[in-house]
């Protein structure tokens, strides 16, 4: 909340910020999940990474924030946003 941000998701997944505009999520998870990010400013958000390669999900955004459906089982997503 002191940041602006505001990131709703199950246990065992982790949200990292780097810089100013890339956020990496991790699912620790044996299952698929969900989680939304809620950030102060949106225009634009992308995949720049997912480890592994064959890891799925489905991204959306809306106004300010970012929603994340079905990030499969032990995998690392790198999002970069403007």
């Amino acid at each position: 909340a002191p940041l602006g941000m505001k990131f709703d998701a199950a246990n065992k997944v982790s949200l990292y910020l780097l810089g100013s505009n890339y956020v990496v999520i991790e699912n620790f998870n044996d299952s698929k999940v969900d989680m939304t990010l809620e950030l102060p400013a949106l225009n634009e958000v992308k995949k720049a990474l997912m480890l592994p390669e064959d890891g799925t999900m489905v991204l959306t955004s809306f106004k300010n924030s970012i929603s994340i459906k079905d990030l499969s089982p032990r995998t690392l997503v790198v999002l970069q946003y403007k």
